[in-house]
């Protein structure tokens, strides 16, 4: 019976990415200016587009 089950072997592991790759310095510098361009309430991490914003809190 013990034939039937095999220990799965484990995946790769992934190769973690070069910090100063000329593309992750592009994201990076994108999300920079975007983090810059928000102000207001939109800058703020509570406002985004999850579960949390614009429903109403207390009993429904």
């Amino acid at each position: 019976m013990a034939s039937l089950f095999s220990t799965p072997s484990p995946p790769k592991p992934q190769p973690m990415p070069d910090p100063q790759d000329p593309r992750a310095l592009d994201i990076q510098k994108q999300q920079l200016i975007a983090a810059q361009a928000r102000s207001g309430r939109a800058s703020t991490i509570l406002s985004g587009n999850d579960s949390y914003s614009g429903r109403a809190t207390g009993a429904m």
